[in-house]
């Protein structure tokens, strides 16, 4: 015959078992819980507190006591193995004495004054001629404009020494040298008799000297175009020859500035500009035509703040400045300008 299987338990009845042993443990955890807190929060007599609070303190008063006896030991074998220098004992003796001397922290040192041995005081006349001398001594602060046009009125008022009419006089060379004659006195004529008008006679012609002085050269410009692009990005000096097909130098603010926020600042703009005219000089430039410009167009019209300190960097660069224009682009019904409708949204 064959074997019967044995029945296994229905899914339901093996669920429930499975809740109730879940049930069993949870139950038995929570019980061990609450006695582990009740044991912990229960209160200590405080007949334990304390004696423990006397057993702390009587340690620490021991540890003292043996500190103190160790210290008074070491002083005790220190003595006598050196005795005390005299020279210290006087010393302390009268450090004692100042301390006992000071008075209290409350009380504040009454002020002694010193009367010092009177003198003799001088004479009033002697006191208004020092104060005379004194004022006579004292220079008056003149200002630099004023010193300038005292200077300038000196040298307008100022008589030319003979000496120096001698030797810049240039001697004139005549056909023919004549005699000075001594001059001719006119009797005055009376206020009623109007003498009748004659006519001008016309003067002959000055005799031309055999040679003219000879005149200075004129100086030899050598011109050149600055170009400045300005904006609130960067500034940047470009100097070309008059047809700007050549380059001389070239300089911008990246050159001297680490940050890109200062890359458009006077200083950036300045530096660059002094450093493109350097080199433009150097290639034998001394003359210049400075064209501005700004982004333009659909962008912002107005240069940058670094304009200004890169013109006057050119000018102090002591090169002759020509024409200074404005080239900044405009468009004509160009493309739509960045933004949108309702502009940029910061």
């Amino acid at each position: 015959m064959p074997e019967k299987r044995a029945k296994t338990p229905k899914p339901e009845k093996r669920r429930e078992a499975a809740e109730t042993e879940i049930e069993k443990e949870a139950h038995e955890l929570a019980k061990e819980e609450a006695q582990e807190k009740a044991e912990e929060e229960a209160p200590t007599p405080p007949e334990e507190e304390e004696i423990g609070a006397a057993e702390e303190e009587i340690g620490e008063a021991a540890e003292e006591i043996q500190a103190e006896e160790a210290a008074e030991e070491l002083v005790e074998e220190i003595e006598k193995e050196a005795p005390p220098i005299p020279e210290l004992v006087e010393e302390m003796e009268k450090e004692e004495l100042k301390e006992a001397k000071k008075p209290p922290a409350g009380e504040k040192k009454k002020k002694v004054k010193k009367l010092l041995p009177k003198t003799e005081l001088p004479p009033p006349e002697i006191k208004i001629k020092e104060k005379k001398e004194r004022e006579e001594k004292k220079e008056e602060k003149i200002p630099k404009r004023r010193i300038r046009a005292m200077a300038k009125e000196a040298r307008v008022a100022a008589p030319i020494p003979e000496t120096a009419i001698k030797k810049t006089t240039i001697p004139i060379i005549t056909p023919e040298e004549t005699p000075p004659q001594p001059l001719q006195q006119i009797p005055p004529t009376p206020p009623e008799e109007i003498p009748p008008p004659t006519e001008a006679k016309e003067k002959p012609p000055a005799p031309k000297p055999e040679t003219a002085p000879p005149t200075p050269p004129r100086e030899h410009l050598v011109w050149a175009i600055a170009h400045i692009y300005s904006s609130y990005n960067n500034c940047m000096v470009h100097v070309t020859d008059i047809t700007g097909a050549q380059t001389y130098s070239r300089g911008s603010g990246g050159m001297f500035v680490d940050a890109g926020r200062l890359e458009p600042t006077p200083y950036a703009a300045g530096r660059s500009a002094s450093y493109a005219m350097e080199i433009a000089k150097e290639r034998g430039v001394n003359a210049v035509h400075i064209k501005v410009r700004a982004p333009g167009g659909g962008r912002a019209k107005t240069p940058g703040p670094g304009t200004q300190a890169a013109i006057r960097a050119i000018a102090r660069s002591g090169v002759r400045i020509g024409r200074i224009e404005d080239v900044t682009p405009s468009a004509h019904d160009g493309t739509r300008k960045p933004g949108g409708r309702r502009g940029r949204r910061v």
